[in-house]
């Protein structure tokens, strides 16, 4: 005997007379809108509501000034909700597995986030302003049709982690050579026919994936990267 799996498609009003509230989880449902009163939960710090069918949120989850942690992976969102630019103490922001196809200027109002994850959508580009985000540790493109970084990368000097892989980069700018903390960049799966000799000023690198691109041979600088642990460069 099997049981039947259940899903949430709707929530109650009153779920917002929940004024405490500072987790709510609300994952792997099938719900398709939030109500607009859910702005009234002004404590919350963690919304969770991944793997739902959402394609657009109410304005009023702007007023979620408290929020630290917003989960929207595998949703349906095709705009990025320009009310996510009022969290301003948003921390964590995952916003993959949708069909977003940009990101709006305001992203840059961010200015506490520390990890974004936009892996997976119809990303073509960026907004130059993204790089505004120098608090960011953390910023996951992969799976999307980049062509092209803004020059103003170098900026994000706390990024750690870089995920640029299965797009359609062909170069990168010399700028990359400033994010000193960089330890883990993957460009894997795009078109890239050089790497920018300033590669060699990311002295803290540690893992760097460059399979399946278009090189024919590296910089001499990648031999300065002497905490490289990992370095992939299958066809």
């Amino acid at each position: 005997m099997h049981c039947q799996r259940v899903w949430i498609k709707k929530l109650p009003k009153n779920l917002t007379n929940l004024i405490n509230l500072k987790i709510l989880n609300l994952g792997g449902n099938k719900l398709e809108t939030l109500p607009e009163s859910i702005g009234d939960l002004v404590n919350l710090e963690d919304l969770i509501l991944y793997e739902n069918v959402l394609n657009t949120l109410p304005r009023g989850i702007k007023k979620l000034r408290n929020l630290k942690q917003l989960d929207l992976e595998s949703n349906k969102l095709k705009i990025f909700p320009e009310s996510i630019a009022n969290l301003a103490n948003l921390l964590y922001l995952n916003i993959s597995q949708n069909a977003l196809n940009t990101l709006p200027d305001s992203i840059n109002k961010l200015r506490k986030l520390k990890r974004i994850y936009l892996e997976d959508n119809k990303l073509k580009t960026l907004p130059e302003n993204i790089t505004d985000l120098v608090t960011l540790e953390c910023l996951r493109l992969d799976y999307n049709t980049l062509n092209t970084l803004p020059d103003s990368i170098g900026q994000m000097k706390k990024l750690m982690a870089l995920g640029l892989g299965n797009n359609k980069l062909k170069s990168i700018p010399e700028s990359i050579g400033d994010l000193a903390n960089l330890k883990d960049l993957g460009l894997n799966d795009n078109a890239l026919s050089t790497l920018p000799d300033n590669i060699r000023k990311l002295r803290n690198l540690e893992e760097l994936d460059l399979q399946s691109n278009k090189l024919k041979s590296l910089p001499e600088s990648i031999g300065d990267l002497a905490n490289l642990q990992y370095l992939d460069l299958n066809h």
